[in-house]
C-alpha cells in the first residue's frame, strides 16, 4: 500500500502569521569584513535572485541589525536635540541668535574631519563611532565658544 523511501525533510515548521518562517543566521570576522558590507552583498546579489525563483518570499534583518538600525533611529534624533540644546545654552548667556550660529558653523568642519580620518585609516563607522561624533559635536563648541570670547 505505501513504499517508505528515505528523504530530507525538516524537523518542524515554523509559521509566522500563518506563512512559513525560516531563521538564517551567520556570524561576521570583522577581521574580514563588516556585518554592513555582507548586508549590501545579500541586497545586491543574493536577495534579488531568490526573489526572482520565490516571488512570495519577503524578507527582514532582525536581531543585531534591527538593534543598531534603532540604535542609530535614536542616537540621529538625540543629535538634533542635541544640537537645539547647545543653541538654546548659547543664545541666553550671549543675548543673540547669531553668535550660537557662528560658534556652531564649526561643527561640520570636525565631522568632516572624522570622516576623512576614516576613510584615510580604512575603518568602518561602527556604533562607537557614531556616539564620538556626538561628543566631537561638544568639543568643537567648547572649542569654538574660547576661541570668540
Amino acid at each position: 500500500v505505501a513504499v517508505v523511501e528515505p528523504g530530507r525533510g525538516f524537523a518542524s515548521i515554523r509559521r509566522i502569521d500563518r506563512n512559513r518562517a525560516v531563521n538564517v543566521t551567520a556570524s561576521v570576522d570583522p577581521t574580514v569584513t563588516s556585518a554592513g558590507d555582507v548586508i549590501a552583498d545579500l541586497n545586491a546579489r543574493i536577495l534579488p535572485e531568490v526573489l526572482a525563483r520565490h516571488p512570495g518570499v519577503f524578507f527582514t534583518f532582525e536581531g543585531v541589525m534591527a538593534e543598531q538600525r534603532d540604535a542609530v533611529g535614536g542616537l540621529q534624533r538625540g543629535f538634533v536635540l542635541a544640537l537645539l540644546m547647545i543653541f538654546a545654552l548659547l543664545a541666553v548667556p550671549l543675548k543673540s541668535y547669531v553668535q550660537p550660529l557662528i560658534i556652531m558653523s564649526a561643527i561640520p568642519f570636525g565631522l568632516i574631519g572624522a570622516v576623512w580620518g576614516h576613510i584615510f585609516l580604512d575603518l568602518n563607522v561602527s556604533m562607537m563611532s557614531m556616539f564620538g561624533l556626538v561628543a566631537l559635536t561638544g568639543v568643537v563648541v567648547n572649542d569654538s565658544l574660547i576661541m570668540v570670547d
